[in-house]
């Protein structure tokens, strides 16, 4: 077949060998695409985590701080220290549910 090329200069021969080429190149490039797809993927579940953190832990601060109030006359403010520690306890909760995703993802790499 090389013979072929260099020596006859067949057109159909080097239309083969031009296809096989552009197949591989082809191939090379889906894979290359299809890796790239994936860490932009990780790279925009990161993002996202860090930002919607930074409001979970603000949130956790105000409630952290209206417990810390509330505490200071404990049995006057009995049913204010419940409700704002359900909403830590929903706080809280969501919290584990990402990090342990995170985390999950984080050990897959």
């Amino acid at each position: 077949m090389i013979e072929k090329l260099f020596k006859n200069w067949e057109l159909d021969t080097w239309a083969n060998v031009l296809e096989i080429v552009g197949f591989i190149i082809t191939i090379i490039s889906l894979v290359v695409a299809l890796f790239v797809n994936s860490e932009l993927s990780k790279l925009k579940l990161s993002y996202i985590f860090d930002t919607r953190i930074k409001g979970q832990l603000k949130s956790l601060r105000n409630v952290a701080g209206n417990l810390n109030k509330l505490t200071n006359e404990y049995d006057v403010n009995r049913n204010e220290i419940k409700t704002e520690l359900r909403k830590c306890t929903s706080e809280l909760n969501d919290l584990k549910d990402k990090l342990g995703n995170w985390e999950k993802k984080n050990l897959k790499d």
